[in-house]
């Protein structure tokens, strides 16, 4: 082998930002002196040696990850040794680095490379077809990797003997005080056991796709780190001397885990309610005084991607806390109290994206809300439009529907330019078509005996909040205040899809509710002032073409010829015809001089 002077100097070269040699001719003769006989051997002295620098040590710990994907994979020997060496490795490492941060900080880059590689061990050693020896000194599971890590970090400093310590530590049992005391030492000890477990379970997560059965891994983790995992969290979410930002980072690990498993683990369900729970209550303590928001945002994060990849790891009566704390409405038989602190809450935190004009933040919340309504569309159309779910006093079940409907619309007439500044209204399309859907669908026998009516008040007034909503004069000041392509393609995406919501009113609705209400508000506005119809104020002409936009998508489909009532609708607004060339022939004279007259002319 060449000499290890040699070779660091090779793996400084690689590193530096200037080689001397080809990149690629480096990189083939440090992989191939990887990969071979003497690559194990390579590793322990890069990493042994305290004068080499952090690159050198982590290509000594990148070492032993091929070794393990190379001479590990079949033979237990090689795993057994590079399982000793790597938990040596990481003890070393992880005490300088929380005896000294500031000094060792770059110590943290190896000790990950050092815990994906243990990860990977940890689904070796317990997959049933390994190829092991009979040597006493190895072992045939490994339950625990948390327990084993706290356990050596533990002793470090005492006079055991090393090789019997390490051993002792692979199965060890920790009691919750034992866990609970480590993470309290320091909030580097806190974030190293975090760190671990959340760099377990994402790479359990990617070898889930690779391989065609995991259940054994699955069976143990649920049996042991996930376990050990929840009670670490619990003491992150509830205690604030313990707490560590980077908890956040770990539950969407797990989060994404237990989704995938889910179908796959024949052990059951990983519950995370006590998490979701603690995840509520400390949403609540996140305030513009306290952290500008900043774990409300992260805590709305995690939330945002259950509801939009698997809702159903959420309990009803936690997304019924959720409900409450969004829309601010709950039903009187909930069992939730102080409803109203709760949701001004989430007005106080609105108000603050809104004020700050923090609008890359409020369209996460925006889609984070959505989302979780789209997962309930079917219980809110029952809600409100079903005796599916009435209580015995007909006048307080009044009262909530009234309300909810005033929330729902609000949410979707939220008083910001849409696309530019706000995506409620943008998003929200998407859930007043499954309502819409959803109650087409609903059996005659379960429907409330106003629900006619109440459909055709709520449909009605959402047609009333979508029209200035796609109106041109939005796109006008997207053009005027962005200017960029991918806004306007997006408003106009927009625009569109109202108009798929309207096609999809219209069976509800009908012509005497959505067509004729298009018509005359067209017809009775005397736009044009003179006889060469052109449109001199903006905005009525603006008004009239939204509504031309409409009532176009409905009219398409329709034989006019077979459709007398439309003779008659159109006879009494006497300015409707008028008002619809008026707009082509405003359209036609607008100059193109203007990138805003480009876009907008017709």
């Amino acid at each position: 082998m060449t000499s290890i002077h040699e070779v660091v100097a090779l793996i400084e070269e690689l590193y530096s930002p200037h080689p001397k040699h080809d990149v690629h001719q480096i990189q083939q003769s440090l992989q191939s002196i990887q990969k071979s006989e003497q690559g194990f051997h390579l590793a322990n002295e890069l990493l042994s040696d305290d004068k080499y620098s952090a690159n050198i040590k982590y290509f000594g710990a990148l070492t032993l990850t091929v070794q393990l994907n190379t001479r590990g994979e079949n033979d237990y020997e090689t795993l057994w040794n590079v399982f000793k060496s790597n938990l040596s490795y990481l003890t070393k490492f992880s005490t300088l680095y929380i005896s000294n941060p500031n000094m060792y900080g770059q110590s943290l880059i190896i000790i990950k490379k050092l815990m994906s590689n243990l990860s990977m061990i940890f689904t070796r050693i317990n997959e049933p077809q390994l190829n092991s020896t009979d040597s006493e000194n190895m072992i045939e599971q490994w339950n625990n990797p948390i327990n084993t890590f706290i356990q050596l970090m533990s002793f470090q400093n005492q006079n055991v003997h090393a090789e019997q310590l390490l051993f002792d530590s692979i199965n060890c049992s920790l009691t919750y005080e034992q866990l609970s005391q480590f993470a309290s030492l320091s909030q580097k000890h806190n974030e190293l056991v975090l760190t671990f477990t959340e760099i377990i379970v994402e790479d359990l997560t990617k070898f889930q796709t690779k391989r065609h059965s995991m259940s054994q891994i699955h069976d143990i983790v649920h049996e042991y780190l996930y376990i050990s995992t929840m009670a670490l969290i619990n003491l992150n979410l509830t205690v604030s001397a313990i707490f560590n930002p980077i908890v956040f980072d770990c539950i969407t690990a797990w989060v994404n885990y237990i989704s995938l498993t889910r179908g796959v683990s024949p052990s059951g369900r990983m519950d995370l309610s006590e998490i979701f729970q603690n995840l509520i209550d400390l949403m609540y303590q996140s305030t513009e005084g306290s952290d500008g928001y900043d774990n409300a945002e992260k805590i709305l994060t995690i939330f945002g991607n259950v509801f939009a990849n698997d809702p159903l790891l959420m309990s009803y009566d936690l997304r019924e806390q959720i409900e409450c704390i969004f829309l601010g409405v709950v039903r009187s038989d909930s069992g939730i109290t102080d409803s109203s602190n709760k949701n001004s809450w989430m007005l106080q935190y609105m108000n603050y994206l809104v004020t700050n004009e923090f609008f890359s933040e409020l369209k996460e919340l925006t889609i984070c809300i959505v989302d979780f309504l789209q997962i309930n569309t079917l219980s809110v159309c029952n809600k409100l439009f079903t005796n599916i779910q009435v209580t015995d006093n007909g006048q307080v079940q009044d009262e909530f529907i009234k309300e909810y409907i005033k929330v729902l619309l609000q949410l979707t007439n939220f008083p910001l330019t849409p696309v530019l500044q706000e995506f409620f209204s943008v998003r929200m399309v998407d859930f007043w078509l499954d309502l819409s859907d959803a109650y087409t669908n609903l059996a005659t026998e379960t429907l409330r005996p106003n629900s006619i009516e109440l459909s055709t008040q709520i449909f009605q007034q959402l047609i009333d909040v979508y029209l200035p909503k796609i109106s041109l004069s939005v796109k006008q000041k997207i053009v005027e205040e962005d200017g960029e392509t991918t806004s306007m393609n997006e408003f106009d995406d927009f625009r569109n899809a109202v108009c798929d919501l309207a096609q999809s009113l219209w069976s509800i609705l009908g012509n005497d509710n959505l067509t004729n209400v298009l018509i005359n508000g067209m017809g009775q506005i005397p736009a044009a002032s003179d006889e060469s119809l052109t449109i001199k104020d903006s905005d009525p002409m603006f008004q009239i073409e939204t509504m031309c936009f409409v009532l176009n998508t409905i009219l398409v489909d329709m034989t006019l010829s077979e459709s007398s009532w439309i003779k008659n609708i159109l006879d009494s607004n006497k300015f409707f015809n008028q008002n619809v060339l008026s707009v082509f022939q405003t359209g036609f004279q607008t100059s193109a001089d203007t990138k805003v007259g480009r876009i907008l002319k017709l």
